[in-house]
């Protein structure tokens, strides 16, 4: 094939480096039964960690129109326009307050629904993959969730029993560490701490 062979190797060469592409070395692989208390634990820290913290942002962004827009009505008189920015900074504080307080009751009651169940959990050094777990699980189903720990959107917070990654700042998947030995879970933490630094969050309870 000439310059052509030697720039883009043959076919043989092309399988040759396939088959040589080393699969990404598995940090642990472990299975938990599905603990209800454990989901709500996690979903704690992360309300606590991201959720209260942007709402707290929020209701101070509204307060600051609120009070501007009292001035107003104060200094300007019951203006049309006045009444309405007041309403809506009313409205919208209120919707931002309970926006999280129904988030957590729909959390409480769908996580209870899932008692029980079996998964299993394997890490590597970019993904962590989450499925059912069982012998009467088809291949279809039992596929689970990877999640790419190499992405910018993800973080770990890191507990003193459980392991919840959080991705876009919405999304939350609560591992507990028993399902792991302490060497598993010594590998996990050192691999991932070092690979996702600031991201991998370790938290003091």
């Amino acid at each position: 094939m000439g310059m052509f062979g030697e720039m883009f190797g043959n076919e043989d060469n092309g399988e040759e480096l396939i088959a040589s592409t080393p699969e990404p070395e598995i940090l642990g692989y472990g299975e938990f039964t599905y603990n209800a208390e454990d989901v709500l634990t996690g979903y704690r820290f992360f309300r606590k960690r991201y959720i209260i913290k942007q709402t707290i942002l929020r209701l101070v962004l509204v307060t600051i129109a609120l009070a501007s827009s009292i001035f107003m009505l104060i200094t300007d008189g019951a203006s049309p326009i006045t009444v309405a920015c007041t309403t809506l900074c009313v409205l919208v504080a209120g919707w931002f307050i309970k926006t999280p307080i129904d988030n957590k009751k729909k959390t409480s009651e769908a996580v209870k629904e899932l008692e029980g169940e079996n998964y299993a959990v394997e890490f590597t050094a970019d993904t962590a993959k989450i499925m059912l777990s069982g012998e009467n699980e088809d291949i279809e189903e039992n596929a689970g969730t990877l999640i790419h720990l190499d992405q910018y959107i993800v973080d770990i917070l890191d507990t003193k029993t459980l392991y919840i990654i959080v991705a876009a700042k919405r999304y939350v998947f609560v591992i507990p560490k028993s399902a792991f030995d302490d060497d598993t879970n010594t590998k996990i933490k050192d691999t991932l701490r070092y690979r996702m630094e600031t991201r991998y969050k370790t938290i003091e309870e």
